[in-house]
């Protein structure tokens, strides 16, 4: 499942942080990332736009630059923004997305040895049935 993050700076200043914040993102995992950078746009308007859009929202401000932090929003009704290192939150993501693929790839293994066991029992009907005549 692929991640969808929006990434607002809000402060001009924040820019490069944001973009340095979504290159890191992209190295470890796959998905729509976007920076939204549009300071004609209220903060929270944007906030509203992009979780009815299904985004988690990650908002940079300069003091989160100057620490090397971010603060994250998950798209999940009733969850609370997480001040977290940008190292952590690469980690938790990292190890998010490996869990993701690692149930996908049994899920599928285990689809797979299904389809299988179905097909070796439709052979073993056939071969065992009797045609009297």
């Amino acid at each position: 499942m692929p991640v969808e993050f929006a990434i607002i700076p809000i402060d001009p200043e924040c820019d490069e942080y944001a973009m340095q914040i979504k290159t890191k993102i992209e190295e470890v995992v796959s998905g729509n990332i976007i920076v939204d950078n549009n300071y004609d746009t209220p903060l929270q308007k944007k906030l509203i736009r992009h979780k009815l859009n299904g985004y988690d929202i990650i908002t940079l401000t300069k003091t989160n630059m100057s620490k090397n932090e971010l603060t994250i929003r998950y798209f999940e009704k009733g969850s609370r923004p997480e001040l977290l290192s940008v190292d952590d939150f690469i980690e938790l993501i990292k190890s998010y997305y490996d869990e993701e693929t690692k149930d996908n790839n049994e899920e599928t293994k285990d689809n797979n040895h299904a389809l299988n066991i179905e097909s070796t029992n439709e052979s073993n009907d056939r071969e065992s049935s009797c045609n009297i005549m």
